[in-house]
């Protein structure tokens, strides 16, 4: 089976089975796989990364318009800039050290962890933990609502804040959440939209 890959005129890569990794210093327009991950090396430029089933895995000092998936993980590491959203919908989002995002950083079942990162946005999720250590949020903190149709057992989900993180925004909570906010953490006011 041969694999479907193809560039416009525009410099985008779609691809609809297997990987797509730009390689390091490379500069392309959008990068879409539907069963596959996408790898950005260090150095390289893109515009919107996407794929529905595979994760994508960002270097170092890697540029950026959007990055999302829907069935996986995004990892991220140093140095990296992002001028949109970040979203996974089943997987976890990692952000390493001098990380900049200028949108919202979500996932819906995934846990998401940032590391002296800036969101320019919201961080969001339902299903997952959220963790910020040494960084940076101007907007919202949002755990949405859980709506189970039965009585399942289950963890309530954990924000972790650390005493050098700041919340310029609002943290919003529609479901319990266990949290652990250092009382030295710059946050803004905690909203309980629960019963």
């Amino acid at each position: 089976m041969t694999l479907s890959t193809q560039a416009d005129s525009t410099n985008n890569w779609s691809k609809s089975l297997g990987n797509i990794r730009i390689d390091q210093g490379e500069q392309t327009g959008n990068v879409s796989s539907v069963n596959g991950s996408v790898y950005l090396a260090d150095d390289s430029q893109v515009g919107s990364a996407s794929t529905v089933n595979g994760s994508i895995r960002v270097e170092n000092d890697v540029k950026a318009d959007a990055l999302s998936t829907v069935n996986g993980s995004i990892k991220i590491g140093q140095r990296v800039s992002v001028d949109g959203d970040v979203e996974t919908v089943n997987g976890n989002i990692g952000i390493k050290n001098d990380g900049r995002v200028g949108g919202s950083v979500k996932t819906v079942n995934g846990t998401i962890g940032l590391i002296d990162t800036e969101v320019g946005g919201n961080l969001e999720t339902t299903n997952g933990d959220l963790e910020l250590t040494g960084s940076t949020l101007t907007g919202d903190i949002i755990f949405n609502d859980n709506v189970v149709l039965f009585s399942v057992s289950r963890d309530l989900p954990t924000l972790t804040i650390d005493a050098n993180s700041k919340v310029g925004g609002q943290i919003i909570l529609h479901q319990k959440v266990q949290l652990k906010i250092h009382e030295s953490a710059s946050v803004g006011e905690i909203i309980h939209h629960y019963r």
